[in-house]
């Protein structure tokens, strides 16, 4: 669907492109706008897409990295069994996207690309792992971390829409399945797990900080 408005002096048109299928993208991508919440976004250059990879890719290393030590530090085999689990599909998701990074003259190298986007991110996650119960984090990671980590995924899926972009769309579709399957299989921990309660400020927080990744968010 095109909308067009034309300003009063006739010389300036803005064309707001929603589109939902690739076959009807028109090749005007430096002018294309998707529209996301109350935001109309621009597609990725390739420097921001290998960067924004880089930068999320990292966030599955740290949640990889919490997820393992705490589920040696807990006794329930069930919530053990979880977070080894979800801590390896941490691993293979930032497996997949790293794969996903160009390789060009001019570009950041793939290991320099792989950085941390805040490092109050990185203190409040620690903070989550070694202070929370692991009912606690479970209920931190299924109401607040994963939704949004769910929701970087799909509006980066959005901008996905032309011929140049079909390896990354493929890529982001299976991290978002397997993200999809974790939760799944987590609600179904979290109902039988007692006390599961966690710190809301920190929670809010982390969240506040992963929402910065959102390509909306620009």
């Amino acid at each position: 669907m095109d909308i067009y408005h034309a300003e009063k002096s006739g010389k300036i048109v803005l064309s707001y492109i929603m589109e939902t299928r690739c076959a009807d993208v028109k090749h005007t991508d430096r002018f294309k706008l998707f529209a996301m919440g109350n935001n109309l976004v621009t597609p990725l250059t390739l420097a921001e897409s290998a960067r924004f990879v880089g930068k999320i890719s990292y966030v599955e290393l740290q949640l990889c990295s919490v997820l393992a030590k705490m589920s040696t530090l807990i006794d329930q085999e069930y919530q053990q069994i979880f977070l080894s689990s979800a801590s390896a599909a941490h691993a293979w998701r930032s497996q997949q996207l790293f794969d996903l990074l160009p390789v060009s003259v001019g570009l950041e190298s793939r290991d320099e690309l792989i950085e941390s986007f805040n490092p109050e991110f990185d203190r409040l996650l620690v903070h989550l792992g070694e202070e929370e119960s692991a009912a606690g984090l479970l209920t931190a990671l299924l109401r607040k971390i994963y939704p949004t980590l769910l929701l970087v995924y799909e509006e980066r899926l959005q901008l996905c829409c032309s011929p140049a972009d079909m390896a990354a769309k493929r890529v982001f579709q299976r991290v978002k399945a397997d993200l999809e399957e974790v939760i799944y299989d987590g609600n179904l921990i979290l109902e039988v797990s007692d006390g599961a309660t966690s710190t809301e400020i920190v929670d809010e927080r982390i969240v506040t900080l992963l929402r910065q990744l959102l390509p909306s968010a620009r």
